[in-house]
């Protein structure tokens, strides 16, 4: 090694070799370097094993996302030259070959032409995501998900009673198959035409379908609502609900009904990722509605601030797992991540021809009185009414119950909050009721039971 890459290695690295963070220094796509963290996250005692070695010698042939790994760390390498950094998720192999899931940055020094990647390991998420994948197998409908290609990478158990062509789904090979491998030829034109108005600019879709030439025991007709997302990655999805309403002569206030439930149900299955909060909407849906109550609010208003609760953090299906369940302090790249969940839920139902403004409350229920809060620092008489249900209701179910940075706080505080924010951040009417309700107490509030 010259001269340069020594000095950067005695300057940088060795303050990082006994690291509680993995830290692998690499040149020209081959470990230079690696320190004990490192290690032993891989379960290996002697780092002469790893160096000279390539990270994809000790990787899967296939990543999560099915791309091969040694096009994957190709792209990565080239990425992080380009901009200087990047993250990503990355599989790789332990000694005794098993598998291990890491979130990795890396960084590139062009001064030593040198890499360097920091990782922490995120395999305890595989169990969320098993919770999550058992949910989904569970669930009375057809959830699925597709790539920008419209190739699905999800299908979900159910699903296998919607295709009219015949797939074989004990051998089904799922990132395989496109829409016109799966449904007639017509109405695999009409569903990827509702995909590709989606990729290019589309928010959301609902449409009905009639399924042809299938046997008597499965599905004749599906509503079938999708949506656009974006991950951390910048790589875009979409994700959809198709529900069995063969049984059902709908009115369009059922249908509606239909559409609400499955939205619902599409944002539980996200608190499936994060235990920490699941219920959490539930809680801020009993607590708002009960509010409006004491507002003397009609029934239609209720109704309104019920859907609005449930759905107000369905932005958050496009933050990853790791930030979402991260047990410390976040960055502030993730904590600007958390805040576009408002924009993101906004996107997702500002199509649906709901009854109430549930998308504009979604959007401004992080708003404050005094033009403090996000995402446009609206002040009081730009601020609707719901989203200031909904902001004191979401205060209360976040300081009361667990969270994955701290344990739940004691009901002083929550109300101390509540007082100190009287009039100034929160509608003063509004904290009113909600220190009368906490008074009588909250288990009797739906969602509050235990």
């Amino acid at each position: 090694m010259n001269s340069k890459i020594n000095d950067f290695l005695d300057r940088e690295y060795r303050l990082l070799e006994k690291a509680p963070i993995g830290v692998i220094v690499l040149r020209d796509g081959i470990i230079l370097e690696i320190n004990s963290s490192a290690l032993t996250t891989l379960g290996y005692s002697n780092k002469k094993e790893l160096i000279g070695l390539s990270p994809v010698e000790v990787s899967p042939l296939r990543q999560i996302n099915l791309e091969e790994s040694s096009s994957a760390a190709k792209k990565k390498f080239e990425e992080a030259k380009e901009k200087s950094s990047c993250e990503f998720e990355w599989l790789h192999i332990k000694k005794n070959g098993s598998n291990i899931l890491l979130k990795i940055s890396l960084q590139y020094y062009q001064t030593v032409d040198l890499f360097v990647a920091y990782w922490h390991n995120i395999t305890d998420f595989k169990n969320k995501t098993k919770i999550y994948n058992d949910f989904m197998n569970n669930f009375p409908g057809a959830c699925y998900i597709k790539n920008s290609k419209f190739e699905h990478i999800f299908l979900n158990k159910f699903a296998q009673n919607i295709p009219t062509k015949g797939i074989d789904f004990d051998n089904y090979k799922i990132n395989k198959y496109r829409t016109i491998d799966l449904f007639d030829d017509e109405l695999a034109r009409q569903m990827d035409k509702v995909d590709l108005e989606l990729i290019n600019g589309e928010t959301v879709a609902e449409n009905i379908y009639k399924l042809d030439n299938i046997d008597e025991k499965k599905v004749k007709w599906i509503k079938d609502t999708k949506f656009k997302y974006t991950d951390v990655n910048k790589e875009t999805y979409i994700g959809g609900i198709s529900l069995d309403i063969t049984d059902l002569m709908l009115t369009k206030s059922r249908l509606e009904a239909e559409l609400k439930s499955a939205l619902s149900t599409l944002h539980s299955i996200t608190n499936y990722l994060d235990p920490y909060t699941a219920g959490h909407e539930m809680r801020v849906s009993g607590l708002s509605v009960e509010i409006g109550k004491r507002l003397g609010l009609s029934e239609l208003e209720l109704e309104g601030l019920r859907v609005a609760g449930l759905l107000h953090d369905i932005g958050k299906i496009s933050i990853p797992l790791g930030i979402l369940s991260k047990p410390g302090k976040l960055t502030n790249i993730e904590f600007l991540l958390i805040k576009e969940h408002t924009q993101v839920g906004y996107e997702i139902v500002k199509n649906i021809p709901f009854e109430w403004p549930i998308h504009d409350v979604i959007l401004q229920h992080h708003e404050r009185l005094d033009g403090t809060g996000y995402p446009n620092g609206l002040t009081a008489k730009d601020i609707r009414f719901e989203s200031k249900i909904i902001a004191v209701a979401d205060v209360v179910a976040a300081m009361s119950n667990h969270r994955p940075y701290r344990a739940a706080l004691d009901s002083e505080i929550v109300l101390e909050e509540l007082k100190k924010g009287r009039g100034t951040i929160y509608d003063s009417k509004i904290i009113d009721i909600c220190l009368e309700i906490m008074e009588l107490g909250l288990h009797n509030i739906e969602g509050w039971e235990t």
